[in-house]
């Protein structure tokens, strides 16, 4: 694995909260129906708010509207012309083509006999389906996560599209591949402590909804976790456990007593957490979509169940992590 993945990887954790560069757009639709040109407008706002949310795109988009186009149209010179199909998932695949899906130099070299090459964007793959897995594509499409037909739409589905896009991007050498900091929070095998208790954060069991307690340590993998940085203060947590099950705020939940479960990794906000140092070596963790509330040991015995409380400071809201 060279650098550049090493890199890719780190720096992305497979979806990002939002980053420093937008994609931007002008629409040019004077005199187009106001039907069609709601439609297209939109979908443009859907789709570039799903690609600025999940990646790092610094471009700027011109979009139109032509009848005479049996789908829609674009290129890498960042102009999208709709015709005939003009909804969310038509968007987000032709915006893929305005970043070089199909329409830059180097797409061709790396796209060989139908299977791409790019290192980046293989290794994510497999992260997302399996090793070994590769991506494909014609000299203008890619599979999976091209978003090429309808049954391929869907929210986990539009969310890999843009990463896989962003790597690929990487691999051709037209979009970022930034090295990130040494993390001290990040990493392998890592042990998170309730400060109140000294009892651990605890899976008691390895499938989707099992309840978050703490316990104390006895060096089990369902006490280890995988956390990964996917921005700067945000990170997934996933379960060292096989199957590798993530730490999930349930249900969206926004309020006091939220159940925090496993649940298959996808990277959404329910799975993203804010980590911040609150006093030398204790943290608060946070839900990115709860921000006034915190991650809680709700007891202080062996099976107390952990979820969100609104942040007072206590200690039974502070965790070390080691």
């Amino acid at each position: 694995m060279n650098w550049k993945t090493v890199a890719f990887l780190a720096a992305t954790a497979f979806a990002s909260a939002p980053l420093q560069a937008d994609l931007t757009y002008t629409l040019h639709l004077d005199g187009v129906d106001p039907g069609i040109a709601a439609q297209v407008s939109n979908s443009m706002a859907e789709a570039t708010a799903v690609y600025n949310r999940y990646g790092d795109f610094d471009k700027h988009l011109n979009v139109y509207w032509n009848g005479g186009v049996p789908t829609a149209q674009a290129n890498y010179d960042g102009v999208i012309t709709f015709g005939g199909s003009r909804h969310t998932r038509v968007a987000l695949h032709e915006i893929s083509h305005t970043l070089g899906i199909g329409t830059v130099w180097n797409y061709a070299n790396l796209m060989v006999d139908g299977v791409w090459q790019g290192e980046v964007a293989n290794e994510l793959l497999s992260r997302f389906d399996g090793e070994n897995s590769k991506m494909h594509g014609d000299g203008w499409h890619i599979w999976p996560y091209g978003l090429n037909y309808d049954n391929e739409d869907g929210e986990q589905n539009r969310i890999r599209h843009v990463m896989i896009v962003e790597a690929m991007r990487c691999d051709m050498g037209i979009g970022p591949c930034a090295l990130t900091n040494e993390d001290p929070i990040a990493g392998r095998n890592r042990l998170i402590v309730n400060r109140a208790t000294g009892l651990v954060l605890d899976a008691p069991g390895n499938a989707q909804g099992t309840d978050m307690i703490i316990y104390k340590d006895w060096g089990g993998a369902n006490q280890r976790w995988n956390i990964t940085k996917v921005n700067e203060g945000v990170y997934t947590l996933r379960s060292e456990q096989a199957g590798g099950l993530a730490l999930d705020t349930w249900n969206w939940g926004t309020v006091n007593g939220t159940e925090i479960k496993l649940f298959d990794y996808w990277g959404g906000g329910p799975q993203q957490f804010y980590i911040e140092e609150v006093e030398s070596g204790w943290y608060r963790i946070t839900p990115l979509i709860a921000p006034n509330q915190s991650v809680h040991a709700h007891g202080y015995w062996n099976n107390a169940r952990v979820i969100t409380w609104n942040w007072w400071g206590g200690q039974n809201q502070q965790w070390s992590i080691k």
